[in-house]
């Protein structure tokens, strides 16, 4: 499963309620009709969606809940989709999922962590690398040298000193 997003609140007094999408754009997000639903991220069940709206950053959706009571205990869930149903990527993209736990080589092959996290700074993206500290290492062509998705390793052009 490949978390999309999280039910922030109820919204309204029909059941409906407010998301917050992790896709790039909310659009993303309405365009998967086959979601699931999950509060501990493990158990996974099947989401009726009956309709979705994109409200500013975020999304407004009828999930079958019958009313704000329902839908609120809904809220801090986690909705996902298949791996399956996301679009295939060319040579050279990844999804931020597939770069979580991958080992990072500097140009000397010495590890200097893992990925733990990617944060998007609108500029470019950033990979959060926890080792014997936390670095942040900017995710860009002339800092990331190769991924081998096989091996699970990044390749960086990075001083390991910062």
């Amino acid at each position: 499963m490949i978390i999309i997003g999280k039910i922030i609140s109820a919204y309204g007094v029909k059941g409906w309620v407010k998301v917050r999408p992790f896709t790039e754009k909310p659009k993303n997000f309405i365009e998967y009709e086959k979601q699931f639903i999950s509060k501990d991220q493990k158990n996974w069940d099947p989401l009726e969606i009956n309709n979705m709206k994109i409200q500013g950053q975020d999304v407004i959706a009828d999930f079958g809940f019958k009313d704000r009571d329902i839908a609120e205990t809904s809220k801090g869930k986690f909705l996902a989709i298949s791996r399956d149903d996301l679009p295939k990527l060319g040579s050279d993209e990844y999804y931020w999922d597939d770069l979580i736990d991958l080992s990072v080589l500097d140009m000397d092959d010495t590890n200097i962590g893992k990925v733990t996290g990617l944060i998007e700074t609108g500029a470019n993206d950033v990979l959060v690398v926890s080792g014997d500290k936390e670095r942040l290492i900017p995710y860009i062509p002339q800092v990331i040298n190769y991924i081998d998705l096989d091996r699970k390793i990044i390749k960086v052009d990075w001083d390991k000193e910062f």
